[in-house]
């Protein structure tokens, strides 16, 4: 299965303490994100990318070595995807 970033998304990103703050034009929706999940998103923003192409590398980028790190970047794209950031292709 492919994630991609929704259509029509604008995410306006900035760094505040030490925090990745990121607006969401369209629904006006304020958002706080790990590192991690701000590195998914730069992933995505280059295009729609298979889910475990991105497991893969956020392993190898943050060198998680968690055995249930699937299941953590599943969960952070289906609260992502309620948002209205992400979709499943």
């Amino acid at each position: 299965m492919a994630w991609t970033l929704y259509a029509g998304t604008t995410l306006h990103t900035f760094l505040k303490d030490g925090d990745i703050i990121a607006y969401q034009e369209e629904s006006g929706d304020t958002h706080s994100f790990h590192p991690v999940t701000h590195e998914l998103l730069q992933l995505l923003a280059q295009g729609p990318a298979e889910h475990s192409d991105i497991v893969s590398r956020l392993n190898n980028k943050f060198e998680l070595g968690s055995e249930d790190i699937d299941e953590q970047v599943t969960e952070v794209l289906l609260n992502l995807e309620r948002c209205g950031i992400v979709e499943r292709r």
